[in-house]
């Protein structure tokens, strides 16, 4: 049965601790910060403002370090950080409050543009934790998506759970990398869309390195994770990984300097044209012939009827995945 404890703490306190890196806001279960819209951001505001109720977060506490990680909250906590620290404005549209019998107008204003009693009443306002000690991911996992009202979590929140932490580390960074990110879009990047591209590609490179490619499915990228995990802590393969992840970090440099804003025209195609640059750097062959070649691809895709039979429906399935890389495969094999 796991321990929990109730206790009441001011913003200011929180505030303080947020910056003392007390807080992590980084567990696997979470979506990315920021999700949230203007709108949804100064409602929340103005709804501590006028001390209305607010529910608990729900924090884990870890017994030997203090840290605490935020298992549900991390919205607004992260939104609570950025009004104080004039990262936004409230809406224009909010009615002034009164405190004590003064009115206050609040529409259209950063904090630090706020009246000083209205500053201290947001200082003051004080908010429930929940506080767990040390709870394991899994039971993390399992509370997450109960609080979160029954719903299951999404694919790509499973699929960071299920990776170490160093597979997870490097998930992460190479997701940053731009051409990732402009390829995939702010919509799908917060539905972990990049991640889930930077896993495949990844399965496509460690195929025939004691890892066999299938499907670009659910079961098939769990069975991925798990390869990985044990590739990237054991001694034996380790060095290998991370010589051919650096690899794939300069592939992915050289696609941004080609293509700045990204190719979002054919998505499930991205990971094998990353792939593809990563095989012609590792056989030493000529990135120039390569980008050539992929220009033209790019440029009559739709007209590709061998290879768009690829890219129809159910492009995960394993008939469609192998398609897609044989393609690019036998291009490669003839490349210079």
């Amino acid at each position: 049965m796991i321990d929990i404890n109730n206790k009441t703490t001011s913003i200011y306190s929180i505030l303080k601790d947020i910056k003392k890196d007390k807080y992590n806001f980084e567990l696997p279960v979470q979506r990315r910060e920021g999700i949230w819209k203007p709108a949804e951001k100064s409602l929340f505001i103005d709804s501590i403002l006028r001390n209305y109720p607010i529910y608990p977060a729900l924090i884990n506490k870890h017994s030997d370090t203090e840290k605490m990680d935020v298992v549900d909250f991390k919205q607004r906590f992260t939104t609570l950080r950025d009004f104080c620290n004039d990262k936004f404005k409230l809406s224009a549209s909010l009615k002034p409050i009164d405190i004590n019998g003064t009115i206050y107008e609040i529409a259209g204003k950063k904090f630090s543009a706020l009246d000083d009693e209205v500053k201290d009443e947001f200082n003051k306002r004080q908010l429930s934790l929940l506080i767990m000690t040390d709870a394991t991911p899994e039971e993390i996992a399992d509370i997450f998506s109960r609080i979160n009202m029954g719903h299951q979590l999404t694919p790509g929140q499973m699929r960071s759970a299920y990776e170490s932490d160093a597979v997870r580390a490097s998930v992460y960074e190479i997701a940053d990398y731009a051409f990732i990110a402009n390829s995939v879009g702010k919509a799908k990047i917060k539905s972990n869309g990049d991640r889930d591209l930077v896993r495949q590609t990844l399965m496509l490179i460690e195929n025939g390195n004691g890892f066999e490619l299938n499907s670009f499915r659910k079961d098939d990228m769990k069975k991925f994770i798990e390869y990985y995990n044990g590739a990237l802590e054991s001694d034996e393969t380790k060095a290998s990984v991370i010589e051919r992840t650096n690899i794939l970090k300069n592939a992915l440099v050289k696609l941004n300097e080609r293509y700045p804003d990204g190719l979002k025209s054919n998505l499930s195609s991205v990971p094998m044209i990353i792939y593809g640059l990563y095989k012609t750097i590792k056989d030493r062959k000529s990135t120039e012939a390569y980008f050539n070649w992929l220009d033209a691809f790019i440029s009559d895709l739709v007209n590709n009827e061998e290879y768009m039979q690829y890219c129809k429906v159910g492009t995960a399935g394993k008939d469609n995945v192998i398609g897609r890389y044989e393609y690019f495969r036998n291009v490669l094999r003839n490349l210079q």
